[in-house]
């Protein structure tokens, strides 16, 4: 990888970093504004442990916390979609998010060109925290990837490679490394890139990057699953209806 490459996919990497959070240990999400709400994204089953927790908290960029209290789980698909969107109160404005242009909505995955696409997914691995006697510390990882042929996508689903068996490269020193176990990156983003051959730093900016899916499943050894973030649509479109509804009352 040229120099220049590194820094290029850095760049992404930093841009996707700085968007995400820890939902309390138990998984990722990503902080998602429109039409000034603010709200987190994540897999339903991440957002149904979280709320199990004693004193769900959730983790921004720079060690930002807060507390349940001020976040509300507003709405959800069903299992197997596993897609959940929590409403987050006053939200500092320094904490960086994805916008509704940022997603792009396919309809179906089957018939996508996924050619000259690379998929990339940033969030906690569970395996990369870390406890102190003091606090638990959540480590990030940014992960690049591609779609598999077995199994192959369905409408709703898309399946990527991550090879637990075998050793990936590290971008930044170039040595293999063995990926840690996928638990955790549940409700990650999955982000789809553009790729040429000639690696040109516009390839990998942020602006050429589009939220497609979400992260909802591994197999443990071979492949990651994740749910088309199609299907967040509806559930943001009945939030900022009613999040606008309870603003207009309180403004009377």
């Amino acid at each position: 990888m040229t120099n220049l490459e590194y820094q290029a996919r850095h760049g992404l990497t930093e841009y996707a970093r700085a968007r995400i959070c820890s939902l309390g240990g138990v998984g990722t999400g990503n902080v998602l504004r429109l039409h000034g709400h603010a709200f987190i994204v994540t897999a339903k089953h991440v957002a149904d442990d979280f709320y199990e927790l004693k004193r769900p908290r959730v983790i921004f960029h720079r060690n930002y916390k807060i507390s349940s209290e001020r976040l509300d789980y507003v709405s959800c698909t069903d299992d197997d979609l596993d897609i959940a969107l929590i409403a987050v109160d006053d939200l500092k404005a320094e904490v960086l998010s994805y916008e509704y242009n940022d997603l792009e909505f396919i309809h179906d995955f089957r018939t996508y060109n996924f050619d000259r696409v690379n998929l990339q997914v940033c969030g906690f691995p569970k395996q990369l925290q870390h406890k102190t006697e003091t606090d638990l510390f959540y480590s990030w990882m940014s992960y690049t990837t591609t779609l598999c042929s077995h199994p192959s996508a369905t409408e709703d689903f898309l399946f990527s490679h991550y090879p637990m068996n075998s050793p990936v490269r590290e971008s930044s020193i170039g040595a293999d490394v063995t990926l840690p176990a996928a638990r955790g990156l549940s409700g990650a983003f999955v982000l789809k890139v553009p790729t040429y051959a000639d690696q040109s730093p516009p390839i990998w900016s942020p602006v050429a990057a589009k939220v497609i899916a979400i992260q909802i499943e591994w197999n443990k050894r071979t492949y990651i699953k994740c749910s088309n973030i199609i299907h967040l649509r509806p559930l943001l479109g009945a939030a900022t209806a009613n999040h606008s509804k309870v603003a207009k009352i309180v403004e009377l």
